[in-house]
């Protein structure tokens, strides 16, 4: 329990926040670059995923993606940032 604890929610969530992936981007590219490359895939994901993270973030016409990546949903920022101009008023 304590191992399952650890690989699925702790590691997950200190990865992401050192290279500022999110915790479930981590999560599918474990799953993907397992069932691509093994145990050498595994091994592998989190410091490929995050370069090809950096890689969309410097072309502006992919940079969504990136900031979906990291977790961050511009969408709704821009909705929040809205409704707080709305209120403010």
């Amino acid at each position: 329990m304590i191992q399952a604890i650890s690989g699925n929610i702790i590691e997950p969530q200190i990865m992401g926040d050192s290279s500022d992936l999110h915790p479930v981007t981590i999560l599918v590219a474990l799953m993907f670059w397992g069932m691509m490359w093994g145990i050498i895939g595994m091994f592998l994901a989190t410091p490929v995923t995050a370069a090809l993270k950096i890689l969309l973030q410097r072309i502006e016409s992919t940079k969504p993606i990136a900031d979906l990546m990291a977790g961050r949903f511009p969408e709704l920022e821009k909705s929040d940032q809205v409704t707080a101009v709305d209120s403010a008023q």
